[in-house]
């Protein structure tokens, strides 16, 4: 959480996140983590965790577990408008739409996030009472359809809505390896959630590995990752994927996720959806380990430096957080980067085809 925010009551309905001072427009307010949670998971919450879930996908979603836990994921307390002053980019970071004034509440539209499931037991549904002139007076799952809030709100829609806005209106070419398939029985791993064909073993080149134990088809998403949002200067142990050039998301020493044991490869057969979703990027054979290229998600200013062993023809001997950077692997890997490097990724692109444009 932003330190210009502060959790208070609202005086109307319950908690509120609120500005300590004035936020200029692009500040990103909530780097968000947590744990995953699949649509069973949601439909048996305790009744104070039932509307805290913010969805990260039609089959996930990042919440806590346990009354407990709420105060550890302040962006839980931020309430709905239909006059929002806050968005979304990619899955896990809420951003200011525009200036925000000291004192005022920090919002944002449930129909950024909001998405209905024939799978789920429940359909959600809230009277508003926003007061705005904007006001629907009625907020509902299936709001990210409208038409005037898909124009209002775009490139605010959190990551999975704003890429099925995308694609239906062709302005995103990302694969859609990973959409509109019924995940497969998994199983919550600590923050995560795991496919069920999918356990740990020994890896023969470096230590601990996750492991196929039936035939996995390309395009399954095989690993949900939650976790705690920590600056990648004190992550501690290895365990968390980079989310953006100055955060990860992962676990502590002494907590024990599905994905801590993907290892990596310079011939991987998993890559990045978004921010917290790894799918096979081909079809995967029992007995086979679970890898991705660290070039997926390293980036940013600290160094990084790693011996690799994986043995593949391919492989570049040393790994770094520069990798990324390499045009062969960018257009090996397009599509599958972390959220973060494939939009400086595509800033760079655009930016060079202004440059020799005529």
């Amino acid at each position: 959480m932003h330190p210009s925010l502060e959790v208070r009551d609202t005086g109307r309905y319950g908690l509120g996140v609120f500005a300590k001072a004035t936020i200029a427009k692009g500040t990103t307010l909530f780097v968000c983590g947590g744990p995953i949670l699949t649509l069973a998971d949601e439909d048996n919450l305790p009744p104070e965790c039932a509307d805290k879930p913010i969805e990260i996908s039609e089959w996930f979603s990042m919440g806590p577990r346990a009354a407990e836990e709420i105060p550890l994921m302040p962006q839980h307390y931020v309430n709905h408008s239909c006059d929002p002053n806050a968005g979304w980019h990619g899955q896990l970071f809420m951003v200011a739409m525009r200036d925000i004034r000291e004192g005022e509440e920090i919002c944002f539209d449930y129909a950024m996030v909001m998405h209905s499931n024939r799978n789920s037991a429940t359909y959600w549904t809230m009277p508003c009472h926003c007061r705005s002139p904007l006001c629907r007076r009625h907020v509902a799952e299936n709001d990210w359809r409208r038409p005037e809030l898909q124009s209002r709100y775009d490139g605010w829609f959190a990551w999975h809505l704003q890429r099925k806005i995308d694609q239906a209106t062709e302005k995103s070419h990302a694969t859609r390896f990973g959409e509109g398939v019924m995940p497969p029985h998994g199983r919550r791993s600590g923050f995560d959630w795991m496919d069920a064909r999918v356990t740990s073993g020994t890896s023969p080149n470096s230590g601990r590995g996750c492991f196929a134990t039936e035939p996995i088809p390309a395009g399954a998403t095989v690993f949900a990752l939650g976790g705690r949002v920590m600056e990648i200067a004190k992550e501690a142990g290895d365990l968390g994927v980079q989310i953006s050039e100055e955060y990860i998301l992962g676990s502590l020493p002494d907590e024990q996720s599905g994905a801590d044991f993907v290892n990596h490869s310079c011939e991987p057969n998993l890559g990045f959806l978004g921010q917290v979703f790894l799918i096979t990027l081909r079809d995967v054979v029992p007995g086979e380990e679970l890898c991705f290229d660290y070039a997926m998600c390293l980036g940013g200013d600290i160094a990084y430096s790693m011996q690799c062993r994986c043995g593949s023809p391919n492989c570049r001997g040393t790994i770094t957080q520069l990798d990324w950077q390499d045009q062969v692997l960018q257009t090996k890997y397009a599509g599958h980067i972390q959220w973060y490097l494939e939009n400086i990724v595509q800033r760079n692109i655009s930016h060079h085809n202004l440059a020799v444009s005529p």
